[in-house]
């Protein structure tokens, strides 16, 4: 099971394409904004952005290449300097090496009127769920100094079978795991930055 499977069972317990439409309805990017997704995965935030007929550029950038997005690494972007009004950058932070150098590279890229948006797992992810399973969530993801704080929380009721998911998706045995539903939320903790 992987990150991918996660987000759908989450997104079919909220309701929502989790966690881009929490992510973009607290960001309101315009249609004609040129919009670089940084650590972009399997493009989902880009083809949601499509769907919603987006008509500016829409580029992202991962380690593993795939439909709209360019292999390449954060810490060394293939782009111009001031190339999109926005620069996104999901739920990545945690997994490069070398933070500051990542931002850099993040603001480099967007235009002095642009806007840098980090989003990362929040404290409350999921809490009720990993307390149940008697487990340990682990510190937050960290997040950047100078950034303008949101926190994104959607109430979730979490049944049987996607405790077992969330499990697998963790690398968890589902042993001890509650057999009921169970009340819970999503954190998404995001953070704005104007150029």
């Amino acid at each position: 099971m992987s990150l991918r499977d996660r987000d759908a069972c989450l997104s079919e317990l909220s309701g929502m394409l989790w966690p881009v439409e929490p992510l973009l309805a607290a960001v309101k990017i315009t249609l004609t904004a040129d919009v670089l997704d940084i650590g972009a995965g399997h493009g989902t935030l880009l083809e949601f952005l499509q769907a919603q007929g987006h008509q500016g550029r829409l580029m992202g950038i991962d380690p593993v290449p795939g439909a709209c997005v360019l292999g390449g690494t954060a810490g060394a972007l293939p782009f111009a300097d001031a190339s999109f009004d926005v620069a996104l950058m999901v739920r990545m932070l945690s997994h490069v090496p070398d933070e500051v150098l990542t931002l850099k590279e993040a603001r480099r890229v967007v235009r002095p009127s642009g806007l840098l948006v980090v989003a990362a797992h929040g404290e409350g992810h999921l809490a009720a769920w990993w307390k149940a399973g008697g487990h340990s969530a682990g510190a937050p993801q960290s997040f950047p100094a100078g950034f303008t704080r949101q926190d994104i929380r959607i109430p979730v009721t979490i049944t049987a079978a996607a405790n077992l998911v969330l499990a697998r998706s963790y690398g968890l045995e589902p042993v001890g795991l509650p057999t009921g539903t169970l009340s819970d939320e999503l954190h998404l903790l995001m953070g704005t930055q104007n150029r």
